[in-house]
């Protein structure tokens, strides 16, 4: 193992300027390590140098730090205003219609850019209000219709993926019932026949009770 040579100066000089002993390490040019760390330790206690004001050692273990300057306290971040509601926003754009207030203040005020303003002064003729339209579900639910469709056609084809029977049912009915390969892999999956192997099991099961009406008591 490779070992550093220091005279009993050097060490007191580096560890009376460091905090730690990777900091004595650090003014040493001593790669930092394991090993190197423990020897530079045992170097400093052979030779008795005064390590009682390194941060972290034991004896200085409930002793109050020192009292920082407002300086070096973090600033907090300040605070953002809190959203205008609707009806000053509203007076806000009406001021800007009358032409009391410029479009740059109006935003600031608002808090958006000035090319929104526009946006908001539609909507307030249009509706009477800022606030937008709760949205709309993104497409119309299945039919019942279809959902029949698609389960007669699923068992009657049991093999065929949901895109094979949104193009089998559209041929089939000459293009008067279209349904995308999503709606039909979605009626599948809420009438719980989504496989293939469920497919089956249905139509065997199906089978079972025919034949045993068939038979009967």
């Amino acid at each position: 193992m490779v070992r550093y040579r220091y005279t009993p100066e050097a060490l007191a000089e580096a560890a009376a300027a460091a905090h730690s002993i990777a900091g004595v390490m650090r003014l040493l040019g001593v790669r930092i390590s394991g090993g190197s760390h423990a020897h530079i330790s045992r170097q400093l206690k052979r030779f008795g140098i005064d390590t009682s004001h390194f941060t972290g050692s034991a004896h200085n273990k409930g002793r109050r730090g020192e009292r920082r300057t407002p300086t070096d306290v973090p600033s907090t971040p300040p605070r953002l205003p809190a959203p205008l509601a609707p009806d000053a926003v509203a007076d806000l754009i009406r001021q800007v219609e009358a032409g009391v207030l410029r479009p740059v203040d109006a935003a600031r005020s608002i808090g958006c850019h000035r090319n929104h303003l526009p946006r908001l002064r539609r909507r307030l003729a249009a509706t009477g209000t800022v606030t937008p339209a709760p949205r709309q579900a993104s497409g119309p639910a299945p039919r019942s219709t279809d959902h029949e469709t698609v389960v007669r056609y699923a068992l009657a084809n049991p093999a065929l993926g949901p895109r094979k029977l949104a193009g089998l049912i559209r041929e089939s009915s000459g293009g008067e019932c279209v349904v995308s390969h999503g709606t039909v892999s979605n009626i599948l999956r809420r009438a719980g026949l989504h496989t293939v192997s469920a497919r089956r099991s249905k139509l065997s099961g199906s089978a079972g009770v025919a034949e045993r009406q068939t038979r009967g008591p």
